[in-house]
């Protein structure tokens, strides 16, 4: 039957379609919404921006996005979960864009499964582990994938930046883990941060992960459209054409590159900014470097030269295994897109050491501080032995067991200056004799009052009220020592030795640790030098070092003015070594170890040192000489007062 505009049904089915219309319509406003007021706002009390205006910031500003799945997960559960808990469009829905050859960006912020449901959760390829064998899929069809991890990327979602070809993380929302801070806190009783353990900080320096770091969600979205931008595909079979034919205006760099004669020095062995010579060959100068933090002997970017797109590679230093990673995937990534590959080789040596060469890390500032051996300038000879003489006449003297430590006493206190090429620390309850000596150094010195101390050798110090915390800033970024105001002086040392604990050539470790009061102050964990035939030998010549650290601190704290007139205990958990130390008797057992046990008995008897038993239990310097389960891996570290370090 025909229907006409004036008949009941066609009005009947037209009031219908428009109420469904209109349903529809509600709907999705209502998804279009973000969860709701209160979702929204929270989400901006996190300085976070909603999905849609991420994606709004994003894309072109002329372009459009055509969403798809909006009504996903649509009255599914028994809570709403607006579009399936995921924005989809043109671009960025992984199963299209595999189909459609086109590039795909993740706006990532994600807290993995949803828990009450995971019962429900199967990691095959047609549920839950989808997305991961879709992403397995364009990566071998050599589709770009880019993540911007926006927010918490936790369990299975950690998985999506670790798989992608290149990712921005946004500090302090953007973090990467498969548990969290409360599960791991479970498991081995560590607290830390979701920054400190898995924040852009942390993935941007030390793990790789992550290949641009963000301040906040705006730059991280500019760094997405830049890496889009730097895309070449020419001669991509089947990939989006226009990409490789965007119109780029050629660009004079904007440094004069008659200067390159002048960077480069004769010295072959010296090194130099290699960026500086990228500056003046690039189109406009403009360099968007990858991984910047991360191997940073090695600089990788990508750039324009004359229009064409090209990935740069240039030495800006010796050659480490970070550095050679970081090649390494900057490689594979311009063999992806297509991008010829410029070399800047300037090579000024390698880390050439066995560790290395059987495929062990060495890392800077934990394994090895110098790559070459320290040289004293003129330069800073003559001025040094100025500030010395000025010292002179002001009446500090030099310590007899630092030669860096000048000491002055006054009737208010005593005045402590550490000195080290230009830098120096000063401290002392005398505060008008602090101020008297920085006026006078800067009267006769080119000098600069940093304020209180917050940086020195690779330290960072932070003050609190219940005292210091120090931070080895080479070695971790979420730990530190805590130097307590209430701590007593009152010395003490834990020595232990690990016998032929190496399997490469049966070497021993030593291992020992000084805490005044409760104050981490000295360690030490060094391979010995020789194979030792018993474990005897190992432990007397672990004790031997431990007693010559041991005087050396005892005789410094005297020049601080700290009291050592009582005997400084050393604890140990081997009974037989205690023995021998207080047995005048020398046996053949201990023939080969007869001056370590001389050394030992003497100071013994002379009162500087005492010997106490300690259960292997409660042997903290055990964490010197050998690896550890995790749980007792954290309860020797706390027994040490490493500990988690505290937001100023």
């Amino acid at each position: 039957m025909a229907l006409t505009g004036s008949s009941d049904s066609f009005a009947s089915n037209s009031k219908a379609m428009e109420s469904l219309i209109s349903d529809l319509q509600s709907y999705i406003t209502k998804v279009l919404s973000g969860g709701g007021a209160e979702v929204v706002k929270r989400n901006k009390s996190r300085n976070k921006l909603l999905p849609r205006e991420r994606i709004d910031r994003l894309l072109d500003s002329a372009s459009s996005f055509l969403e798809l799945s909006q009504l996903a997960g649509h009255e599914l559960y028994e809570e709403a979960l607006p579009s399936a808990g995921i924005v989809t469009g043109i671009g960025l829905g992984t199963r299209d864009a595999a189909q459609c050859k086109l590039p795909c960006i993740y706006l990532v912020d994600s807290g993995g499964a949803f828990l009450p449901k995971q019962a429900d959760v199967f990691p095959d390829r047609d549920n839950f582990g989808r997305i991961f064998y879709n992403q397995a899929v364009m990566s071998a069809e050599g589709i770009p994938q880019i993540a911007l991890v926006l927010g918490s990327c936790t369990a299975g979602g950690a998985y999506i930046p670790a798989m992608a070809d290149e990712s921005v993380m946004v500090k302090g929302n953007g973090t990467i883990f498969l548990a969290g801070p409360p599960l791991v806190k479970d498991a081995t009783g560590e607290e830390v941060s979701a920054e400190d353990l898995g924040g852009a900080t942390v993935h941007f320096k030390k793990s790789e992960v992550s290949d641009y770091f963000a301040q906040d969600e705006l730059p991280g979205l500019a760094l997405g459209r830049n890496i889009v931008k730097n895309l070449h595909m020419a001669g991509k079979k089947g990939l989006l054409s226009g990409l490789e034919t965007l119109n780029h205006e050629f660009k004079e760099p904007l440094y004069d590159a008659t200067e390159l004669c002048s960077i480069a020095p004769t010295d072959l062995k010296q090194s130099f900014d290699i960026r500086s010579v990228i500056a003046r060959i690039v189109d406009g100068s403009e360099f968007d470097e990858f991984k910047k933090l991360y191997g940073t002997t090695l600089v990788t970017g990508f750039a324009r030269i004359f229009r064409q797109p090209v990935g740069i590679i240039g030495n800006n230093g010796i050659l480490f295994n970070e550095s050679a990673l970081k090649g390494a995937h900057f490689i594979e990534l311009c063999t992806q897109w297509n991008i010829p590959l410029v070399f800047l080789q300037n090579i000024t040596g390698f880390m050439a050491v066995s560790s290395v060469a059987k495929g062990f890390t060495q890392e800077y500032g934990v394994d090895y501080e110098e790559t070459f051996a320290p040289v004293a300038r003129l330069s800073f000879v003559r001025p040094l032995l100025a500030v010395v003489a000025s010292l002179s006449r002001l009446g500090f003297s030099i310590s007899s067991y630092d030669s860096t430590l000048f000491l002055r006493r006054t009737g208010k206190g005593t005045i402590l200056l550490l000195l080290y090429v230009d830098d120096m620390i000063i401290t002392s309850d005398d505060l008008s004799g602090i101020q008297e000596l920085k006026d006078f150094l800067s009267q006769n010195f080119e000098m600069k009052d940093l304020g209180h101390l917050s940086y020195f050798l690779g330290l960072e110090i932070t003050s609190f009220d219940d005292g210091f915390y120090l931070t080895l800033i080479q070695g971790t970024f979420f730990h530190g020592l805590h130097f307590s105001a209430q701590s007593p002086f009152i010395l003490r040392a834990y020595s232990d030795a690990n016998w032929a604990g190496d399997p490469t050539n049966l070497r021993s470790t030593t291992g020992y640790c000084f805490l005044l009061g409760s104050s981490l102050i000295s360690w030490r964990s060094k391979k010995q030098s020789v194979v030792a035939r018993s474990s005897t030998e190992v432990e007397y010549r672990a004790f031997a070092d431990t007693t010559s650290e041991l005087l050396w601190l005892r005789w410094l704290l005297q020049d601080l003015g700290v009291s050592t007139s009582s005997a400084t205990p050393i604890y140990y958990d081997n009974r037989s070594v205690i023995q021998i130390a207080h047995n005048d008797v020398f046996h053949e057992q201990t023939k080969h170890i007869e001056i370590d046990c001389h050394l030992v008995r003497h100071h013994l008897l002379q009162g500087s040192l005492q010997l106490i038993s300690v259960s292997s239990q409660d042997q903290v310097a055990d964490i010197f000489t050998k690896s550890h389960p995790t749980r007792r891996f954290c309860d020797l570290v706390s027994k040490l007062q490493l500990v988690s370090h505290p937001l100023p």
